[in-house]
């Protein structure tokens, strides 16, 4: 929270001081969501007038609520400058309830409808909170992740359109306006909610959003300090609310007085009978609010990408929260909701928890200050609700649901992985407008289940197999320093091949599993996931990709992904989830990173594990030994050098070996040989690359077309990449078989205009043997040995 010591008296004044904006701004914004939205809260329709003596005053509920929620959270929560306010997206799901109410009670009081329906939203917040109780008790939050996010994002986009139209309402809802004139009243609520969307997005500042809703709602006493017009004159023509709304607690004496009074009062009208026949409801709803409020904590992810470049952001991601800890602390901040008399659901609301971070709150003083600030507001909004403007909650829901509309059927046109997500979020839509809230939530649930069921059937999903470095291992040359240095450090590399589908429901099982390995101590410092069997992901699956890369970065560790098809390229595109190259040499920075061939991304952990010992050879090796000879000696000596016999000068038997082989100079594209090929050489790269390529199909294999990687067909796999120092082709001329692979010099590589061969014919090589019985017996058992390790690795990934 701050430079200073914590025991220093200065340095925590100092700290309390930084963290006054964010506090300041957090409390405004507070105020203001509890004078717009508190005003929503009762709003049942067809409601008399006359009934409002069972009916508690909605800002005093929304505050009273953000008491007890957030009292819960600075008891429980971890997130030490955790923000509860209630839920915004519980309005139209409670409207919903209050009309089935009202519909079971036809023949009755007005006054009976409405206690039964104030004691049904108490009796649902509860319920609420015992829910998220009991599942953080047993660990359930992890399978609310299996939630399809499209289904979430379908209920934001249901909310977006309810505070769009619920924008309109309120900004005309005064009974003195007439309706020929209504639209004067709707059209500035408007236009003022489309300036502060145009506002946010082009600033992304919650201290200026805070700021003009302040100078909206400051507005009226201004014009009538500067005797433009009084407030009595705005009051009749309904541009500030009526006096009467904010003189109902002055008459009964204090807003405590009138909220026992209201209570008390709408007991004896409660129909318990209804409310134990919407049990059924009720727990729908619970649920339905323990997924948004999952939603809540989880859709911070979505922010956190947006807002990356901001330091302070950073610092909300910097500590892994528990699920199921903060699901207790709302399960808890929901009952005492309830038994301070509010009654309203809450949560953790990302928006307020990332403006507080960007301005500075670090600390639980931001949470304490703000419960102080809301129960003094209880006091004070008496005071001054007759002095604002219902354009002030008008705008403020317009800009909120243009908000959501962009993060839900924008975000999801835009990035969706598929038609069938438009679909659902369409067909949510419909029923949100035409039928309900839930319904909605049903149906698009079964719809996006549905989807991928029929998608998906019969697709193994998730991790293949993993194992370390020790098990697999990349097919390139290596000496035997190396590859014993690489079964001492092989558990530094985790291997981890990925098939089948990622969607909603497989993917929490898939990150779990990537999550163990990025938090154990002695755990791996690379690890790669070959996706070459992994045929498609979807947009929930997308967004964890860029979570665990993010996660891989703060646990200092490697994440590569290789083998990406063209269609997950696609996917992991349109979700805007970056995919850097993985970068040679030796020292890579920890995050996430992507490599085409699996091969060369196996080299490369390799090649970083073995930099930590200094035993890998560097790419630009002759410009360290000064010549191509200089290097091509060292390169024998580390292939074979420790079989030549004791009898045998070393200097003169690398002389005579390599005075076996040709330096040929190939250029991009070139092709050496074509797989069924009669081997009549092998090679040693000097500088460059060449790449050996098995065909799956035998059309594939047989053809010859021209020169060049456009004879590959999609089938056809990278198995080698030979670099400086690498033998490819010895393993067809040791067994005097056809060549298996067609080697390439690739023409992508930027490493290098051509690539550097020194070629050893077949005939030269028999020769050897003839002449040079223990030469070429320790040349051959070097090839050998290259061959061992590379057969256990084609074995073990046919075994995989």
């Amino acid at each position: 929270a701050g430079d200073a010591p914590v025991g220093n008296p200065a340095g925590k004044a100092a700290s309390v001081m930084r963290e006054i904006p964010a506090v300041g701004v957090v409390l405004l914004m507070s105020a203001i969501n509890a004078v717009s939205y508190g005003t929503l809260l009762f709003g049942m329709p067809a409601s008399p007038s006359g009934s409002a003596a069972v009916v508690p005053s909605g800002i005093s509920v929304w505050l009273l609520s953000q008491v007890g929620a957030q009292v819960g959270i600075l008891l429980f929560s971890d997130i030490q400058s955790g923000i509860c306010c209630p839920m915004v997206e519980m309005i139209p799901i409670f409207h919903g309830m209050f009309l089935t109410v009202a519909s079971r009670m036809p023949d009755t009081l007005p006054e009976e409808v409405q206690a039964t329906c104030v004691a049904s939203c108490f009796v649902c917040t509860t319920s609420i909170g015992l829910i998220l109780l009991l599942g953080a008790r047993f660990g359930l939050a992890k399978y609310l992740r299996a939630v399809p996010l499209i289904v979430l994002k379908g209920a934001l986009f249901g909310v977006a359109l309810f505070l769009i139209s619920s924008s309109l309402a309120v900004s005309a809802s005064d009974s003195r306006i007439p309706n020929s004139t209504a639209w004067h009243h709707c059209l500035p609520a408007a236009m003022l909610g489309l300036l502060l969307f145009v506002l946010d997005e082009a600033i992304h500042s919650p201290a200026a959003i805070a700021l003009s809703l302040f100078a909206i709602g400051l507005a009226p006493t201004v014009l009538d300090s500067l005797g433009i017009c009084t407030l009595s004159d705005l009051q009749q023509n309904g541009w500030v609310f009526h006096a009467d709304a904010g003189s109902s607690q002055a008459d009964s004496g204090a807003w405590y007085t009138e909220l026992v009074n209201a209570y008390a009062s709408s007991y004896d009208f409660i129909h318990w009978h209804v409310i134990m026949e919407l049990v059924p409801t009720m727990m729908g709803i619970a649920a339905s609010a323990s997924l948004l409020m999952l939603l809540g904590l989880m859709v911070g992810i979505c922010w956190v990408r947006r807002l990356m470049d901001l330091k302070a952001v950073e610092l909300l991601t910097e500590r892994e929260f528990s699920l199921d800890k903060e699901l207790r602390s709302i399960g808890v901040g929901n009952l005492l909701s309830v038994v301070v008399g509010g009654g309203w659901p809450c949560y953790i609301l990302c928006s307020l928890n990332v403006t507080c971070h960007r301005l500075g709150g670090r600390t639980r003083f931001v949470g304490l200050f703000l419960t102080f600030g809301a129960v003094l507001c209880l006091f004070l909004v008496s005071k001054f609700l007759h002095r604002l403007p219902p354009i002030l909650p008008g705008s403020l829901f317009m800009w909120l649901g243009l908000v959501f509309v962009k993060e839900t059927i924008v975000d999801i046109c835009s990035k969706h992985t598929h038609k069938s997500d438009v679909f659902i979020v369409a067909v949510m839509a419909f029923m949100v407008k035409f039928y309900g809230f839930n319904d909605a939530l049903l149906v698009g649930t079964l719809l996006a289940m549905s989807f991928f069921t029929v998608r998906y059937s019969g697709s193994q999903v998730g991790i293949r197999t993993s194992g370390d470095a020790r098990f697999y291992r990349a097919i390139c040359t290596r000496g035997f320093d190396e590859h014993s240095a690489l079964e001492e450090l092989g558990h530094l590399i985790e291997v981890v091949h990925v098939s089948g589908f990622l969607m909603f429901a497989s993917t929490p099982a898939f990150t779990d599993a990537l999550r163990e390995l990025m938090d154990a101590a002695e755990g791996p410092m690379w690890i790669l996931l070959n996706c070459q069997d992994l045929q498609g992901l979807d947009y929930s699956a997308a967004l964890e990709m860029a979570t665990l890369g993010r996660k891989a970065k703060e646990s200092q560790k490697r994440l590569v992904i290789t083998e990406l098809t063209a269609c997950v390229q696609k996917v992991l595109q349109q979700a805007h989830v970056e995919l850097k190259a993985l970068p040679a040499g030796s020292s890579v920075p920890s995050g996430f990173f992507y490599e085409p061939h699996y091969q060369r991304a196996l080299q490369r952990c390799e090649d970083g594990v073995l930099a930590r010992i200094g035993l890998r050879l560097l790419s630009k090796s002759q410009a360290l030994l000064g010549s191509e000879e200089a290097f091509m000696r060292e390169v024998l000596k580390r292939y074979f050098g420790d079989f030549l016999p004791e009898d045998i000068s070393q200097d003169f038997a690398l002389e005579k070996v390599l005075g076996l082989f040709e330096k040929t100079i190939v250029k991009p594209g070139t092709v050496l040989w074509r797989a069924g090929e009669e081997c009549m050489k092998c090679a040693c790269v000097v500088e460059g690359t060449l790449h050996a390529y098995a065909h799956r199909s035998r059309a594939n294999r047989d053809r010859t077309p021209a020169l060049g990687e456009a004879e590959l067909g999609k089938g056809d796999r990278l198995v080698c990449i030979a670099g400086p120092g690498d033998f490819i082709g010895f393993l067809a001329m040791v067994n005097h078989f056809p060549y298996e692979h067609t080697a390439i010099a690739p023409s992508e590589e930027d490493e290098s205009e051509s690539t550097t061969l020194l070629v050893l014919e077949k005939s030269r090589y028999q020769e050897l043997l003839t002449s040079d019985p223990p030469l070429g017996q320790a040349l051959v058992r070097g090839f050998l040995r290259q061959i061992s390790y590379e057969w256990r690795e084609l074995s073990r990934l046919t075994a995989s």
